[in-house]
């Protein structure tokens, strides 16, 4: 490599380290409570309780398989799971950036691979969300190098090329639901572009249908269901939630606006220019479909209430490159250039993600309920991440991250839409009889909301965290915790059941 080349790679690296200390602060290095439910399940593998959240249970709670045996692995030889969680996520995003810039100095002159390289790097999705301690930016560089091989793959198709392609089709299938249809639609490219003989072909299909035929197999044996549950829980058709999925997307895509339109002068150039390799061909059907796959997903799901990038996070490296071979094609001059890069990298940084606020509160909280109260607890909660797996306590969660039943009851047809928010039955909750409630929001709101008369047993109207405070049964069976910590009150109330 050039030494040019070694100077934008990194440039890149030090812009993603720099917007990394940058939203990790403004976040406050939190890890998202998502994250650490695979923690839970990985420590149960390590333990001998297969992957499960609690014990016996068989229930598929997280989204991702291969970040869970990652985390497992480190488990076993006593790691400690979130602080691996976020180096997981951090290097992928290393990872991930020199990939980008080392294809975008092949594909463009030095300074359009050098602007590609800086708007990716200094992305601020991709800060957030490889330190939230998710598989999010394991998933983007797995797809990435997907993309990139089937690329390659499709200029000069070998046996090895093959066999890695449909491997990491495979690994999509196992680090998140979607992945599934994004390895479907890299065979359909794959199928589209082959050439050659069919034996390329079939070893780049058939590992895919292999792993995606196991993995499925497996699921419906394990647990009893194709789909994990967090992932059948966000997928509820409906108007009120498409229209702000609709909107997420619309915003996301605004945000990287001059990525897109490189992109697609990049793909009229290709389209203008029969004579064009079919890698690059290749690499924007790719594109275009895994655009289509997670913009639908994101439509479907109503948007994320975490954030709007972490979904469509793995798209954007995608676009770089495509922008990269539009800006080669523009042959766009030097100030044009930096404004573009200006613009590129400011526009995102608008109305960025910010992982919610409580990370630091629940892990302490959960460390607190381990040193006062015995390991036999039953602990309920309605944030199944951080506060059970530092208490270590078996755990109902109110919106079904735990328990089946809850999970696959339908949402109250009036309630307003908040994604992964929507399954809850509080009676269910109730009669799990948990020793210790720890609930939704601090200590001043929930006592101000049982100061209110209750009306008998609340009809469903998607606000669970009102309805418990205001349930007869949890009024006459719970009673708050004295001596919490106040630091943590500002977060969460605790409720002890008073026939203990």
């Amino acid at each position: 490599m050039s030494p040019a080349g070694r100077r934008i790679i990194g440039a890149a690296l030090l812009a993603y380290l720099i917007s990394l200390v940058v939203h990790g602060q403004l976040s406050g290095w939190n890890l998202v409570d998502d994250a650490m439910i695979a923690c839970r399940a990985a420590a149960n593998v390590a333990n001998g309780f297969g992957p499960v959240f609690n014990p016996g249970v068989r229930f598929e709670s997280w989204s991702s398989p291969a970040w869970v045996a990652f985390l497992s692995a480190g488990a076993r030889i006593g790691m400690d799971l979130p602080s691996l969680a976020r180096a997981l996520g951090v290097l992928s995003a290393l990872l991930l950036v020199a990939l980008v810039a080392r294809l975008a100095i092949n594909r463009a002159p030095s300074p359009v691979a050098l602007c590609v390289a800086l708007v990716l790097g200094s992305d601020p999705g991709l800060a957030v969300w490889s330190q939230s301690g998710l598989e999010t930016a394991g998933f983007a560089l797995a797809l990435f190098a997907a993309v990139a091989t089937l690329a390659a793959w499709s200029s000069h198709p070998t046996i090895l090329l093959s066999l890695l392609l449909g491997g990491l089709g495979g690994a999509l299938a196992l680090f998140r639901p979607e992945g599934m249809l994004l390895a479907a639609w890299l065979g359909l490219v794959a199928a589209r572009q082959h050439h050659g003989g069919g034996r390329y072909l079939a070893a780049a299909l058939l590992p895919t249908l292999l792993v995606i035929g196991a993995l499925l197999a497996w699921r419906l044996q394990f647990y009893g269901a194709w789909l994990p549950a967090s992932a059948a829980a966000k997928l509820v058709p409906r108007g009120d939630a498409m229209l702000h999925g609709f909107l997420d997307l619309g915003l996301a895509l605004l945000r990287r606006l001059p990525l897109v339109l490189l992109a697609a002068l990049g793909y009229r150039a290709i389209q203008r220019d029969p004579a064009r390799d079919r890698s690059d061909r290749a690499w924007f059907d790719a594109t275009a479909g895994v655009l289509v796959i997670l913009g639908a997903m994101t439509v479907l799901a109503g948007g994320d209430w975490m954030g709007r990038d972490r979904f469509l996070l793995p798209l954007f490296p995608l676009l770089a490159i495509g922008a990269a071979m539009g800006g080669a094609a523009r042959r766009t001059s030097g100030p044009a250039l930096l404004l573009v890069t200006v613009l590129a990298v400011a526009l995102p940084v608008w109305q960025a993600d910010r992982l919610p606020p409580h990370g630091h509160a629940a892990r302490q909280l959960g460390e607190w309920l381990a040193r006062e109260f015995p390991d036999s607890t039953r602990l309920g909660v309605a944030a199944a991440g951080a506060i059970p797996f530092h208490a270590g306590f078996w755990t109902i969660d109110a919106l079904g991250i735990t328990d089946p039943d809850i999970a696959r009851r339908a949402p109250p047809a009036v309630a307003p839409w908040k994604s992964g928010h929507m399954h809850y039955d509080t009676a269910r909750f109730l009669a799990a009889k948990p020793d210790i409630i720890v609930w939704e929001f601090g200590t001043p709101w929930c006592l101000a909301r049982m100061s209110e008369p209750s009306e008998g047993v609340p009809m469903p109207r998607g606000d669970y965290r009102r309805e418990l405070l205001r349930h007869p049964t949890f009024r006459a069976g719970w009673r708050p915790v004295p001596g919490v910590p106040p630091h943590l009150s500002a977060y969460f109330t605790l409720f002890r059941r008073t026939d203990n």
